[in-house]
């Protein structure tokens, strides 16, 4: 009894086809696989990931770590600011994947962790 009541008033709200099967609305000149024809993708995305600004974090930690000595991580957080797992999320995340840099992590003789980049 409700059920039918429910069904009666959802077929209420869906408009009836016409007997030739076409669409209420009309069609669409377009081809709906189509895009629009732009191209929304940033340009030059990989050719500008490896620059960083003067004077910005990237490029005081890039310079401190291609030291042949390469940079602690307690020095990193003196220059930049940043804590411990800001300075981690930025060697995996920007400098290993975004730009593909090959770093390397090793701890010194007083036990601290240092990064140098490699290549």
């Amino acid at each position: 009894m409700a059920t039918a009541r429910i069904w009666a008033a959802i077929q209420r709200l869906v408009p009836e086809l016409p007997p030739d099967g076409t669409s209420v609305q009309g069609s669409r000149d377009k081809d709906p696989r189509q895009g629009n024809g732009r191209d929304t993708a940033r340009q030059n995305a990989k050719e500008t990931a490896n620059i960083a600004r003067e004077d910005s974090k990237k490029a005081e930690v890039l310079a401190l770590m291609r030291r042949s000595k390469g940079a602690t991580l307690a020095e990193i957080m003196e220059k930049t600011a940043w804590q411990a797992h800001t300075v981690r999320g930025f060697v995996s995340g920007t400098l290993i994947k975004k730009l593909g840099l090959a770093v390397e992590s090793f701890r010194t003789d007083q036990k601290e962790r240092c990064y140098r980049i490699t290549n």
